[in-house]
């Protein structure tokens, strides 16, 4: 391998993926940096390399330092790897080595189908150049369509081909000044997931918004998490535990069969300590993320899965809570969401980075306060409903 190393112009691959075929023979470790551990100093904010070996590297790690290594200065490489890469933490070591080796050039997020029906990792496009680091700046490009479906079809039920994102994408890549599919970028922080950083871009620099993170720390908001009671406890009451599936248009429609005892609720319903008001937002889970319900006076007595996250507003915040939910269900919120979602080999979650969506601040208008009015009243009937026709059941079954 020495006698090719420095010598290639271009390349551009495909590397094999997985953990499960991880690499652990310790004379092949040896032969690369990311065959070590790495350790990251917050002192010195960088990652150092250490002396002992990793138990087992993912191959793409591997094949990722090769192709660096390969390239000879002023060369580019351009190689799809799976979204775990560009969005573990754990991982950052990968980035200062490709920064200190040369420099990111642009990224392109690719849709969950792209390799399916073969596979359903998602994976996203890095295209990198060997030599000096100019600067942080990069561009990215967001594919939301491949060409096909999950299930490989290339035309839908018209015969009409099914759209493709990477042949404009490619097309723009060397003059975008019209269409501004490719947006420039900093490649900074923890996360380079490709949509995630595209979407800080557009959100960020605005008075117009503020982040959940900004309402913890300005005192507007309180964010709790739910717990779990264990599936031994499901049927043993009437009490709803309340589950990602059970939130759906805004409403809590529990599954009696997972309903929980009196003496269940005592013993978690004051560490969830739920108020009318309370907004409950699905923060893990494979594809309802981002779906939220709010506590009303007809669902309060409810203990809350721990895949949801519930966010208590203050006096002094600047939404009320009816405000705040439908702020969160607006398209450029939920299209945050879908951004800051990251995939690790094949789940989905959000984690800490609810703290990093930002929200619109309404401008209170007529058209919107009688806009929100509606939207409370439609909810709160709704619920009452709901609270009135499972009080009925109840009663009958006795």
């Amino acid at each position: 391998m020495n006698n090719l190393l420095e010598c290639a112009d271009i390349i551009l691959t495909n590397p094999p993926f997985g953990t499960k075929i991880g690499i652990t023979d310790d004379s092949l470790l040896r032969m690369y940096e990311f065959g070590y551990n790495w350790s990251y100093s917050e002192k010195e904010k960088t990652w150092y390399k250490l002396n002992t070996l990793v138990k087992s590297q993912a191959p793409q790690v591997l094949f990722l330092e090769l192709c660096v290594r390969l390239l000879k200065l002023g060369g580019k490489m351009a190689i799809v790897l799976p979204e775990g890469i560009f969005g573990n933490k754990s991982l950052g070591y990968i980035w200062a080595y490709l920064k200190k080796h040369g420099r990111v050039l642009a990224m392109i997020d690719c849709p969950r189908n792209t390799f399916q029906p073969s596979t359903d990792t998602k994976t996203d496009v890095l295209i990198y150049e060997k030599g000096s680091r100019i600067s942080d700046d990069i561009y990215v490009a967001v594919a939301k369509r491949c060409g096909h479906d999950k299930r490989g079809r290339v035309t839908n039920s018209e015969n009409q081909p099914l759209p493709n994102d990477f042949e404009r994408i490619s097309r723009a890549y060397q003059n975008d000044s019209e269409h501004g599919i490719w947006k420039q970028v900093k490649l900074a922080g923890n996360y380079f997931v490709p949509r995630y950083l595209e979407s800080k871009s557009t959100y960020y620099n605005s008075e117009e918004y503020i982040t959940i993170g900004q309402m913890i720390q300005e005192g507007y908001l309180k964010r709790k998490h739910g717990k779990e009671v264990g599936s031994e406890a499901y049927g043993t009451g009437i009490i709803p535990f309340v589950r990602t599936s059970d939130i759906i248009n805004f409403e809590i429609s529990s599954d009696p069969t997972k309903a929980v005892s009196e003496e269940i609720y005592q013993q978690y319903a004051a560490q969830q300590d739920l108020s009318v008001g309370d907004i409950l937002f699905i923060a893990d889970g494979r594809y309802r993320i981002g779906k939220t319900a709010i506590i009303t006076e007809y669902n309060i007595k409810s203990l809350i899965q721990s895949h949801i996250e519930i966010l208590s507003l203050t006096k002094s915040a600047p939404f009320t809570p009816y405000e705040f939910l439908y702020c969160l269900n607006t398209d450029e919120v939920q299209q945050q969401v879908r951004s800051f979602i990251f995939i690790q080999s094949t789940l989905g979650t959000l984690g800490n980075r609810i703290q990093e969506i930002a929200v619109r601040i309404p401008n209170r208008t007529c058209e919107w306060e009688e806009k929100i009015h509606t939207f409370q009243n439609s909810i709160e009937m709704r619920a009452k409903c709901l609270f009135l026709l499972k009080k009925d059941e109840n009663s009958f079954e006795l």
